[in-house]
């Protein structure tokens, strides 16, 4: 299912520069690795709360079908005179902690991947003579941790989306206790298959990023090439 608190921004992770070649082993599980991780999944759980009843609408929204959905402000009114405010922070609990778990995957497994392949002379040499930048070879590095986030995370994904619906208009009564219980109800009653249901949808959702930052730099170079036979080497403001 589409989330966007679930593609985290892609970071400039800065790796150590001492000179020391450290192994994959000992960066797998350093400090600076868990805390690039920590630190992404703290900051992804303090915009959820900030922003969570607008969240919850969303969801809802998706869920109600064509021409069920109100506008934001209708929609809050609904919720609060139908569920009382609790309903606009209706599994909120279950939702941070899948959110932690993403982020901190995400960003622990970019960490890794860039330390990876920035300190292998293959890919080093590669990279130069494909003349890759360092944006498109961080932007390729986010895809791929996008793509290790939510191979591991989907489930979790699939079962905060049930516990946030479940009791509210059109979803019958609450029938799941926490995130443990939908995943061993849904695997026990509709399959394995079931708790990675939308995952081919949010894995076309990590090239995103990509695909505007290689539509933005083909635009680019062709403004500049055309500013060029004019004279002109620089972009304007307007370009």
């Amino acid at each position: 299912m589409a989330h966007l608190s679930r593609t985290p921004k892609i970071e400039d992770v800065a790796i150590p520069e001492d000179g020391r070649e450290a192994t994959m082993a000992g960066q797998l599980f350093s400090v600076a690795a868990l805390s690039h991780a920590v630190s992404g999944s703290v900051g992804g759980n303090v915009a959820m709360l900030a922003f969570y009843p607008l969240d919850q609408l969303v969801m809802r929204a998706q869920a109600a079908g064509h021409g069920k959905s109100r506008n934001p402000l209708s929609a809050i009114k609904h919720v609060i005179k139908v569920e009382g405010i609790g309903g606009l922070y209706r599994g909120m609990g279950s939702t941070l902690m899948t959110l932690f778990a993403a982020n901190f995957i995400y960003f622990y497994a970019f960490y890794i991947l860039r330390i990876g392949f920035t300190r292998s002379k293959a890919s080093r040499a590669l990279g130069k003579r494909l003349g890759i930048t360092r944006a498109f070879f961080n932007l390729a590095l986010g895809t791929l941790a996008g793509a290790i986030n939510v191979a591991f995370v989907q489930p979790l994904w699939v079962a905060n989306a049930r516990l946030k619906l479940q009791g509210t208009e059109g979803h019958g009564k609450a029938r799941y206790k926490g995130v443990t219980d939908v995943l061993s109800t849904v695997y026990r009653e509709e399959g394995v298959s079931k708790l990675w249901a939308g995952v081919s949808s949010s894995l076309l959702l990590c090239l995103n990023p990509a695909i505007q930052f290689a539509v933005y730099e083909t635009v680019k170079k062709l403004l500049v090439r055309r500013n060029e036979k004019g004279g002109r080497a620089t972009l304007t403001s307007i370009q």
